[in-house]
């Protein structure tokens, strides 16, 4: 079987006599678990230094065997980011259910937004086609700022009637 739907199989059994065969359908489902998380990406945003900003992920079995869990790690993560509520030690979802974990951000100083994630969580289990799972994590800490040039008053002088003017304001995030 392949995938997690039922599956069907025709085979034609032919002997050595030509005017006889056997003809035997069969059906049958592949017993695995399937990891799910959601989100499969968590973005954090910006958070000021000194607040808290979080969100929660949700691990949950898809297939229809048991799924279990042996770890949640959290790799390559500054030590103001930090994973809460996941059990201590390997645990065991039934098809169906879930586990609600979450990441949790509380800088206390700048952190740049950039193309890399902050940090990765790492979650082994026995689904054989997501093992381990990764989940990167995003997010920047500062405070978040517009710079418009020129800073203050954009100055169009004395434009006469039915003439126009121009002037350049650049806008940078």
């Amino acid at each position: 079987p392949t995938g997690r739907n039922d599956d069907a199989v025709t085979l034609t059994l032919t002997p050595e006599r030509p005017d006889v065969s056997l003809v035997v359908t069969a059906r049958g489902e592949e017993e695995t678990p399937v990891l799910a998380v959601t989100p499969s990406l968590v973005q954090l945003g910006w958070t000021r230094p000194f607040e808290v900003g979080g969100r929660e992920i949700i691990i949950k079995n898809e297939g229809n065997t048991a799924l279990t869990v042996d770890s949640i790690a959290l790799e390559d993560a500054p030590n103001v980011v930090s994973v809460t509520g996941r059990p201590a030690g390997a645990f065991t979802l039934q098809p169906n259910e879930a586990q609600t974990i979450g990441v949790v951000f509380s800088p206390v100083g700048e952190v740049p937004m950039t193309a890399e994630p902050l940090a990765k969580i790492r979650i082994v289990s026995n689904d054989a086609a997501r093992n381990p799972f990764v989940v990167p994590v995003y997010g920047a800490a500062g405070e978040p700022s517009i710079l418009v040039i020129p800073d203050a008053i954009v100055d169009f002088a004395y434009v006469a009637e039915g003439f126009t003017a121009k002037r350049s304001v650049t806008v940078v995030n």
